[in-house]
């Protein structure tokens, strides 16, 4: 398990949202669909344990790590051909909510670091808005009775860094301080992938 790792007890949660969806879709060489999503996701905390530490005052009702405010998609497929089809799919939301433990965390003298008493600090921060551009484009092949269909797919078209997670730890350095140290990692840079699938007709 990771240090940065800590476990909630909850009295309760609240979770409220309104979305809209659009679609359009006329039979022809275009089509496309939109939503809208407006979220809040809230948790009513008793209690944290945190390195075998209990938590158990000051709390208040506090954003979840997944309270995920507006959420945007946007899905076009283009189809100049019965053979080709073309899809370009766009996403975005808000960052999601975390804690920045070099705020929260204390040295306590037997050394090592402790969460803080100031709960105000707890999922006050967001990461940066996610966002990402997925563009895939199919060709079918009618081979006798089966089907052939090729694809090539571009996951993060535009490479858009999207911050996944910061990790804390910390170590006690040369005069005997304890230092907080963090790791950002992201979700996947521009992925291509190449494919097929074969479909037949046992008739």
């Amino acid at each position: 398990m990771q240090d940065d790792r800590y476990h909630l007890n909850l009295k309760g949660a609240v979770y409220k949202g309104l979305e809209a969806y659009l679609k359009y879709d006329r039979g022809g060489k275009i089509s496309w669909w939109a939503s809208y999503a407006l979220a809040s996701f809230k948790d009513d905390i008793k209690s944290l344990v945190y390195r075998d530490s209990l938590y158990t005052e000051g709390f208040t009702i506090h954003p979840n790590i997944y309270d995920q405010r507006h959420t945007f998609y946007l899905d076009l497929n283009v189809r100049p051909s019965p053979n080709w089809h073309v899809n370009l799919a766009y996403q975005y939301h808000t960052g999601l909510p975390y804690i920045d433990l070099k705020d929260f965390a204390e040295t306590p003298p037997e050394g090592g670091i402790r969460l803080g008493r100031d709960w105000s600090v707890y999922n006050r921060d967001n990461y940066d808005p996610y966002s990402r551009v997925d563009l895939r484009i199919n060709r079918t092949f009618h081979l006798g009775s089966g089907l052939l269909t090729m694809y090539v797919q571009v996951i993060n078209l535009f490479d858009h860094p999207n911050l996944r997670t910061i990790e804390y730890d910390d170590y006690t350095d040369s005069s005997g301080e304890t230092v907080i140290y963090t790791e950002k990692e992201y979700w996947f840079p521009r992925l291509p992938s190449l494919g097929f699938s074969w479909e037949w007709d046992y008739q």
